[in-house]
């Protein structure tokens, strides 16, 4: 897997449009430990930025770490469609896209690529939208094709679980939402990983698609029991505080065995392994040493991989 990322980034120059924390932060530091050269634009609709990224030297990849947020769809579809044809025009040779969005309108089983999109809500219905511009580009639709990868996966660790984290730093109680609801723990570095793998191959293959990072009986457990083991873990107690929500429908889980067989890009951290991870993370940025940690957990994960 290391092998393959390396000959795959290794020297490239890469331009990563998104704001520089989250999976963001993440993919940054690995790709540095690749040997990438990086640049970043923050704003997928500032387009002078990113025509003078674009132009400024031969960009290897195009790097979009999420779903663009903020604006109204209408703005962020020029956005996109704009960018898109930057990349056309300055000849890069992929755009590599990631989302977490929920783009699927049903939760019954695991999600493969080839399942209708739509969204369970106005969110994910834009998102979907979105993607599908995207994929429109990448088979020529409008122009040129571009070649493209567009990668989903689960939400990464946050929201709740930064919270769990900050009480047992703060040595309070942690409180549970929904703690019989399943829950899905994906880390970040996973999915930096796994997407680096994925763009590495298409590469090497000179050809772009749709994969799912799966997520698998690992990153799966209840709310409640995770939050017990992290408790216990770093706080020698299990107690939790227990509230009652309704909540938002569990994550639609995916299909990752096309990723695997491509390329054996697969999650290898489980939950209780991701959350530690995190909580190593929020200790960090207390002490003013989250950069630094974000990049010793790249440098690490990378070794594991080699193995």
């Amino acid at each position: 897997m290391l092998e393959a990322m390396l000959e795959g980034w290794r020297g490239k120059r890469v331009l990563i449009v998104g704001k520089p924390d989250g999976l963001c932060a993440f993919l940054t530091a690995m790709l540095e430990e690749i040997g990438a050269r990086l640049m970043r634009v923050g704003d997928r609709a500032d387009a002078q930025a990113l025509c003078r990224a674009l132009t400024a030297g031969r960009i290897g990849a195009v790097i979009l770490p999420e779903e663009m947020t903020g604006r109204d769809l209408p703005e962020r579809l020029a956005a996109t469609l704009t960018l898109i044809q930057e990349i056309r025009e300055a000849g890069v040779p992929l755009l590599l896209a990631l989302s977490d969005a929920a783009v699927y309108p049903s939760s019954a089983g695991k999600m493969n690529e080839t399942a209708a999109i739509g969204g369970r809500t106005r969110e994910g219905l834009e998102a979907s939208i979105l993607q599908t511009a995207i994929l429109g580009a990448a088979r020529g639709l409008t122009g040129d094709a571009v070649r493209t990868m567009l990668i989903r996966h689960a939400p990464t660790l946050g929201g709740q679980c930064t919270d769990w984290c900050e009480a047992l730093l703060n040595g309070e109680p942690v409180k549970v939402e929904n703690p019989t609801a399943r829950g899905v723990f994906v880390h970040p570095l996973d999915v930096a990983g796994c997407a680096l793998m994925l763009g590495a191959e298409a590469f090497r293959r000179g050809e772009g698609g749709i994969y799912h990072i799966g997520t698998d009986a690992r990153s799966i457990c209840t709310n409640r029991s995770a939050a017990q083991r992290l408790s216990m873990r770093h706080h020698g107690t299990a107690q939790i505080q227990k509230e009652e929500t309704d909540g938002e429908a569990a994550s639609v889980l995916l299909d990752g065995s096309a990723a695997r067989r491509l390329c054996g890009a697969v999650c290898r951290l489980d939950a209780d392994q991701a959350l530690d991870l995190l909580f190593g993370q929020r200790k960090a940025a207390r002490e003013g040493r989250e950069a630094e940690t974000i990049r010793k957990m790249a440098r690490t994960y990378l070794e594991a991989c080699r193995a």
